[in-house]
């Protein structure tokens, strides 16, 4: 903005000198140089207005831009699903499977919930869930209170426990879950808890499917 003040500023001067120059030739010399003297006033008066048109056009053309829109980015959301060891009042005892190198098997000698000296093993004699005298044990034939048995997909498979008289034991052999004929009994060697040939049967020694043990879970 300010060049350009200064270029017409400056052309103005330009010609303002140029036409009193020409008005003193004329007054000395009226009828010599008239013409050439007017001439001369339209070629600087042209050229001052070509100068300032380019000044003006060598001016920075300024375009809008909308400001830059904000990003956002999803968040994602935890999973809150419980994992067996996480279940709300219950704890995990492993699989009840006759896989021996299945981690979480109770047939893995070496492994948390197979071994006879994990507090957590159902094979540990002086453990809670191992002791014959136990009320919480597998191994105590006159407790009640033992863990529980469930599927994969949550079914209640019934306690394990050694008690035959308990109506939910699968030592009961005439209880729902202790029956050799019950579709929920694990000792039924052609259902799908207790086949060989099942991938959710406590028989199949190659299962990793097998259900698992619970104490303290209700259920559902």
């Amino acid at each position: 903005m300010k060049n350009r003040f200064f270029v017409l500023l400056l052309c103005i001067a330009i010609t303002f000198c140029q036409g009193c120059s020409t008005f003193r030739y004329i007054k000395e010399h009226p009828y010599k140089s008239l013409g050439y003297t007017t001439l001369g006033v339209l070629i600087v008066g042209a050229a001052a207005a070509q100068a300032y048109s380019r000044s003006y056009q060598s001016q920075p053309t300024y375009y809008y831009q909308p400001p830059p829109q904000p990003t956002y980015y999803s968040v994602p959301q935890p999973s809150y699903a419980l994992q067996p060891t996480q279940l709300s009042k219950s704890n995990y005892l492993g699989k009840y499977s006759s896989n021996p190198y299945d981690s979480q098997s109770v047939s893995n000698p070496y492994g948390i919930y197979g071994s006879q000296y994990s507090s957590q093993s159902i094979n540990n004699p002086y453990g809670q869930y191992g002791s014959p005298y136990s009320s919480k044990s597998v191994n105590n034939p006159y407790a009640t209170d033992t863990p529980k048995l469930y599927s994969q997909d949550g079914q209640y498979l019934g306690k394990v426990s050694s008690n035959p008289y308990d109506p939910e034991s699968i030592s009961n052999p005439y209880g729902k879950y202790g029956s050799k004929y019950s579709l929920t009994g694990v000792n039924n060697p052609y259902g799908q808890y207790g086949s060989k040939y099942s991938s959710q049967s406590v028989n199949n020694p190659y299962t990793t499917n097998a259900p698992r043990i619970y104490y303290g879970r209700e259920n559902e």
